[in-house]
């Protein structure tokens, strides 16, 4: 059995180099995957090094001339999902590859992650196609513990590029779920258009807004605020109830309004004597990383 090792983007030529020695140490067989620079075929899976961005079992290649051919290979697993990777000039589309297989099949929970990668032939109308099955992701093996424990953020009306930018990083990076409150403010609705299109919140659980206290139903909010007057730590009690929490955090201009602050259960100041607050990332990184520290 071949498995495929994605190296993680820090790893340099020479590193790449010295990972391959060491592998051959261990009776590792490593050789560089002639599909990729950052990738190494092995004979072993090699489980829980920083240097590793995911395995894949490599369970098949073949040479399909048509989608049907690869919904058939497909059809040998019990798909929980399909990532493809396909490269430029193969008549076909991951796209296409999913519809095709959701009007024939169901995704099962409780079936395995697919990997699917076609590059073209030279001189052949049928590309060649690498299946395989996930066995260790970076991003898929810590999404759900995640998606469990940390809590949801609201950002309210922001107004720069900068600080949508910064909160889609926080979505992606804790797998949360973000509010983006606009209040109907036009500097925000320009910001989020003029983000739109240079950008995407692809990859990250974003969801517009027009703020109202109806969230309350499924939320404990807690406001980050310079004027706060609660401490973090009086926050680990609230994460323990039935709801989840919501942190709610303003714009750099304004920060948070006070009709919000009024619908928060606690509203936090992250510093004792500071009388310059911390940008709204800044505090939401903190806070996330305390209440998972301490929940």
């Amino acid at each position: 059995m071949n498995y495929i090792i994605n190296l993680s983007r820090f790893v340099s030529i020479n590193e790449k180099k010295n990972i391959m020695i060491e592998l051959e140490k261990q009776g590792i067989s490593a050789r560089q995957d002639p599909w990729s620079s950052l990738r190494l075929i092995t004979d072993k899976p090699i489980f829980n090094k920083p240097y590793i961005s995911n395995i894949i079992e490599l369970k098949e290649t073949f040479f399909p001339k048509t989608i049907s051919e690869i919904i058939e290979h497909l059809n040998k697993c019990e798909v929980k999902n399909i990532t493809a990777k396909i490269w430029d000039n193969v008549p076909f589309h991951k796209k296409a590859i999913v519809d095709r297989y959701l009007k024939k099949y169901k995704f099962n929970e409780t079936g395995v992650h697919i990997y699917l990668e076609a590059k073209p032939r030279a001189n052949s109308l049928a590309p060649e196609v690498r299946l395989g099955v996930f066995l260790e992701s970076k991003t898929s093996s810590i999404s759900e513990h995640q998606k469990s424990t940390y809590p949801d953020l609201l950002i309210e009306s922001p107004k720069t590029i900068g600080e949508i930018s910064d909160f889609v990083r926080l979505s992606k990076t804790f797998k949360i779920k973000v509010y983006i409150s606009t209040l109907n403010d036009p500097d925000c609705i320009k910001a989020i258009s003029e983000f739109k299109s240079f950008n995407s919140f692809n990859k990250a659980n974003i969801e517009i807004i027009n703020f109202s206290d109806a969230l309350r139903q499924n939320y404990v909010f807690i406001g980050f605020s310079m004027w706060g007057v609660d401490n973090i730590s009086s926050v680990s009690s609230l994460a323990k109830g039935d709801k989840k929490l919501l942190l709610l955090f303003g714009n750099e201009k304004r920060g948070l309004k006070k009709n919000t602050m009024d619908m928060c259960e606690k509203v936090i100041k992250i510093g004792n004597n500071s009388s310059e607050p911390l940008r709204a990332t800044q505090a939401a990184a903190f806070a996330l990383g305390y209440l998972q520290s301490v929940c």
